[in-house]
């Protein structure tokens, strides 16, 4: 089963040199969305050299986890129904939570359920068991460790989590973003965001940035999602004291489902040299962000957190199945393109290749991408 996708593609210079049409073909991004939604990530991202003509751009791209996700055996069955499934081995480098499939191994069907041989119609589709996974953080890669860090030293994980619906009692809310419905006018530039309500285990919190002739709300960044809100939140902004705006703002939390990740950052040398996970969150969809904080640092970056199986559910239990029954665990890349199949590259091709132009100043000419 193969776990990459290696896209090529060129550019020729023609009227023009090899090495001014470089930096443009390089600048061509797949976007971060795109590469999300197809549970993408990027391997590597090379580009021939300035003298070479054509111009050629070589991206390996990874569908598979670089350590598979394992789940228990034997699982919790009742009556015929999965009633819960555990996880062995919770691997990693998933970009979105994988397809997990209950399997027909040790499954008993009545004469009078099935309708012919094969194991797709064994009986009704309503009967099989529906399972979601969701996905944790693992670790955290520092990409540059900035320097002049001197402490306190902060992060935050933000965005990643599924919008919460009407009641997110159950798993705990986050804060995803602030809609403003009116930016107000007024305001002093000292003024501060703040959160009411919501009875969180964490306060979230945001920076909001001001018009400095207006006093108006030009935008608001959550640099915190918080963790553990009950219910909404009242976003507010709070004015130095005896300052009052002339118009107030409205502003309206979102929501997010789940419990952000949190972590503690190791500066050395005034250098952040790494963010140890002290709680590896819950209910991601997708990677976070990780922002680094400390009023005197600059520079430091965090990459894009490696994320692993966390938890699966049971959204129907099914009917039917054995103690022994295995289960089947597919990157979602796999689900959308399944193998074996010769037709597999050509959409994803056409996919990539359509994206790739939309970024690119110069027609872009591509192979088809090789998936192994």
């Amino acid at each position: 089963m193969g776990t990459q996708a290696t896209l090529v593609y060129t550019v020729k210079a023609v009227g023009t040199s090899s090495a001014l049409i470089q930096p443009f073909v390089a600048a061509a991004p797949i976007p971060r969305d795109v590469l999300t939604a197809l549970g993408l990530r990027v391997l590597s991202d090379t580009i021939s050299a300035p003298a070479v003509n054509p111009v050629v751009r070589t991206v390996v791209l990874g569908f598979g986890p670089s350590a598979p996700a394992v789940l228990h055996l034997p699982t919790f069955i009742a009556n015929g129904g999965i009633k819960g499934v555990s996880i062995a081995a919770k691997g990693n480098d998933f970009i979105v939570p994988p397809i997990i499939r209950a399997d027909d191994n040790d499954r008993t069907i009545p004469l009078f359920k099935m309708v012919d041989a094969s194991r797709v119609n064994l009986r009704p589709v309503n009967e099989n068991a529906n399972l979601e996974s969701w996905l944790d953080v693992h670790d955290v890669t520092i990409l540059a460790p900035g320097g002049g860090y001197v402490g306190p030293t902060t992060c935050a994980f933000l965005g990643g989590l599924p919008p919460a619906g009407f009641d997110f009692t159950g798993r705990g809310g986050a804060v995803r973003y602030i809609n403003v419905a009116d930016p107000g006018f007024g305001y002093p530039i000292a003024s501060v965001l703040a959160f009411l309500g919501g009875n969180p285990v964490k306060p979230a919190q945001g920076v909001v940035t001001f018009d400095p002739i207006t006093g108006a709300v030009k935008s608001i960044v959550v640099t915190d999602m918080g963790l553990g809100y009950q219910s909404v939140p009242q976003p507010v902004i709070i004015c130095p004291l005896g300052g009052q705006p002339r118009r107030a703002a409205k502003l309206f939390a979102a929501m997010a489902e789940g419990r952000p990740a949190q972590g503690t950052v190791t500066v050395v040398g005034n250098q952040v040299t790494g963010i140890v996970v002290t709680d590896a969150g819950d209910n991601y969809v997708e990677p976070p962000d990780v922002a680094i904080y400390d009023p005197a640092g600059l520079g430091a970056l965090a990459d894009q957190p490696h994320m692993e199986v966390g938890r699966v559910d049971v959204i129907d239990p099914g009917a039917f199945y054995g103690p022994n029954t295995t289960f089947t665990v597919t990157p979602a890349f796999e689900d959308y393109f399944p193998p074996p199949n010769s037709n597999q590259a050509e959409p994803f091709f056409q996919l990539l290749q359509a994206t790739i132009q939309q970024f690119a100043i110069t027609p872009v000419v591509s192979t088809a991408p090789v998936v192994a």
